[in-house]
């Protein structure tokens, strides 16, 4: 594992090469003009978890204060890999992509403005069978 501060070059590759990645996600996004964004997994949660430190939440959905979103995301960018790895609400396996998520998802909201950004536990798709179960 490399140790360097903040971003690295690979991650500097990474943020390249999420942008190539999802270009046609982004042209059907400015077609389409989402409203909200809902993370289902991986940095979503890290940032939830980095924020619920002190005030656990345990709903299974959580809505972002985006001022609240921002400064999480910002701090966790600041810290070097060794600060990243001593930080309990980064699982270690994340440590090298939260920081290039945080550069993509200020992006996003920065292109689309989403009026609302959400946590949830479950996929979408998860989300609806949960739903149907508990009314079985």
């Amino acid at each position: 594992m490399m140790d360097q501060d903040p971003l690295s070059n690979p991650e500097q590759l990474a943020i390249k090469l999420i942008d190539e990645a999802l270009q046609p996600f982004l042209l059907n996004a400015a077609k389409w003009r989402p409203q909200q964004l809902v993370g289902t997994a991986g940095s979503f949660d890290t940032w939830r978890s980095f924020l619920m430190r002190e005030n656990k939440d345990e709903s299974p959905f959580y809505r972002f204060e985006r001022t609240e979103l921002w400064k999480a995301i910002q701090y966790i960018q600041k810290l070097s890999l060794k600060e990243r790895l001593k930080e309990a609400s980064i699982p270690e396996y994340r440590i090298r992509t939260i920081e290039p998520a945080g550069y993509w998802m200020k992006r996003m909201d920065e292109l689309f403005k989403f009026e609302h950004i959400y946590q949830s536990d479950f996929a979408l798709m998860e989300g609806l069978i949960a739903e149907l179960l508990e009314d079985i």
